[in-house]
């Protein structure tokens, strides 16, 4: 995801990328992995910023306006943040499981990534998997997976 995200704000030509989670344990991870990265990209600053957990802390406009310095909550649009966001500038927001595949699909390339998974849904998704007393684990996994494999992946017997 910290790749992907190096290469939109590169692609774009942004100066700040921000993660921005509202989970103090993801928050940790991803200061765990920032400070493992080999260096940061040229003229491109990575901020984490952790909010408060909340239903609407998520949606874009709140994003924008916790960056801003404001709370997280939305706000009315338009103008979208793609037109007006972070200090007024266009905005590009985009979620994990994006910013994921963004970084493989640079890697590795589009053919790749369209052998992964089915004709009708290829590629990967993010699976967040909970319970059966087992410790909760992220998965990224190729589309049409069967939910019982899925579970056998995770120690439990279907």
């Amino acid at each position: 995801m910290l790749d992907g995200l190096r290469l939109a704000a590169g692609i774009v030509g942004a100066g700040r990328a921000v993660v921005y989670v509202s989970d103090p344990r993801a928050a940790e991870s991803i200061e765990r992995a920032l400070a493992e990265l080999p260096g940061e990209l040229p003229g491109v600053a990575i901020e984490l910023i952790t909010v408060a957990p909340g239903y609407v802390a998520g949606e874009e406009t709140a994003a924008v306006h916790v960056v801003n310095g404001g709370p997280a909550k939305p706000t009315d649009k338009p103008p979208r943040p793609f037109e007006e966001g972070v200090d007024g500038k266009p905005t590009l927001i985009s979620n994990v499981e994006t910013l994921a595949h963004l970084a493989f699909l640079h890697q590795h390339g589009a053919q790749t990534f369209r052998e992964l998974g089915t004709e009708a849904s290829p590629g990967t998704f993010l699976a967040t998997i909970t319970g059966a007393g087992r410790a909760p684990a992220l998965y990224e996994l190729p589309h049409g997976i069967a939910f019982a494999d899925l579970l056998t992946l995770h120690g439990v017997s279907p």
